[in-house]
């Protein structure tokens, strides 16, 4: 542990703090076309897998119980995974999946089972997240999806006091995520802190309780939180926190100025801007995380305006979790939306509009 903070203190001393002027995004020349001619592309979220030869774009179809993976090297159909039929998985509807090896996946759902099949669709083994937690916490699933982290057999997940609620003092006050591993039930342990801007708040705000976490670059004990109303990044190592830092967008308002609480939920995910995923890129050393801003709840023609097709930017982070650059996309087009993008080991991909029901289209972007 001494060693590796002290590794991680000279990296980041020797660090320029420097940010680049504003910018909008940039995509690489063509359009990455991947054959889905041979699937059924009902596809609401994507990862990328690598074994350091062949790489591989895996495709999540809740609709038709099902993944397809395709070969991403020669942009083709590749295999389907299909999800069990097995008895211990009726009623099981996975909100979000891992690939931990070509031939290991694991399904997870909003109420804390979570699922390893192989690529052959066969049930290897069943784990209940809320028996490896004990009676002072719950599984919370704070988020849409994105709930876990795992490595190998090591899970991170997100938990509240035991029948908490986000809206209390309290929820802010206790650790928000579990570390659990999944050989040794008397293993798990808790930590995270929320910061003080969210904790001293007097009343609860939207998206308060919501944030993004994901592993670091450095040490598979590292942990990054990004949370959705504050500029702070934290970074966990050993479940201690190392760091906390404030690493603000060059919007004007990303958060609404507009302080009633007593809009709907749509309203309040159409109008209320948010910092979003932090993702590491490990060929280059370097993050990025995506901001939304706020916006009006009506467009110029009385309508509602869109919650996932909006402008956005991304801010490009150094090892060190310096501002580098942050490049914006301005356009409210239904062409592109923040929430469609994958990232693999050497960039970011965002999916886009396709002209042929037969293929994805993704852009890869450039970050200066």
């Amino acid at each position: 542990m001494r060693c590796l903070c002290f590794f991680l203190l000279t990296i980041c001393l020797s660090c320029s703090k420097y940010l680049d002027e504003y910018d909008r995004i940039q995509f690489e020349n063509g359009e990455i076309r991947i054959d889905v001619s041979e699937g059924q592309n009902s596809y609401s979220r994507y990862k990328y897998w690598t074994n350091g030869n062949d790489e591989y774009l895996y495709a999540f179809d809740l609709i038709n119980s099902k993944i397809d993976v395709f070969d991403w090297g020669g942009k083709i159909y590749k295999e389907t995974v299909k999800f069990p039929d097995v008895p211990e998985m009726i009623g099981f509807t996975p909100s979000e999946f891992h690939v931990i090896s070509f031939d290991s996946i694991y399904l997870a759902d909003q109420i804390g089972r979570l699922f390893l099949i192989s690529s052959k669709g066969e049930l290897i083994q069943k784990f209940q997240i809320n028996n490896f937690i004990n009676d002072h916490y719950e599984f919370n699933p704070s988020n849409n999806n994105d709930n876990y982290v795992i490595l190998n057999s090591i899970v991170y997940c997100r938990v509240s006091p035991f029948r908490d609620v986000k809206t209390s003092k309290s929820f802010y006050r206790s650790p928000f995520i579990a570390r659990i591993d999944l050989n040794n039930i008397n293993l798990t342990s808790y930590f995270g802190i929320f910061p003080e801007d969210i904790m001293n708040s007097i009343q609860y705000r939207f998206n308060d309780h919501k944030l993004m976490f994901s592993l670091g670059l450095f040490d598979e004990n590292e942990i990054l939180v990004s949370f959705r109303n504050s500029e702070i990044i934290h970074r966990y190592i050993n479940q201690n926190l190392y760091s906390s830092k404030p690493i603000k967008s060059k919007y004007k308002s990303v958060f609404s100025n507009n302080k009633n609480n007593n809009k709907t939920e749509l309203e309040s995910m159409v109008e209320y801007g948010f910092y979003h995923n932090i993702v590491p890129i490990l060929k280059d050393s370097i993050y990025f995380r995506i901001v939304v801003p706020s916006q009006e709840l009506l467009d110029s023609n009385k309508k509602m305006n869109s919650a996932a097709h909006r402008p956005f930017s991304i801010q490009k982070l150094d090892k060190c979790l310096n501002l580098v650059s942050e490049s914006f996309y301005e356009s409210k087009e239904k062409k592109l939306s923040f929430l469609n993008f994958f990232s693999s080991h050497d960039s970011i991909f965002i999916q886009t509009e396709s002209d042929n029901e037969d293929f994805l289209i993704f852009k890869e972007i450039i970050l200066n």
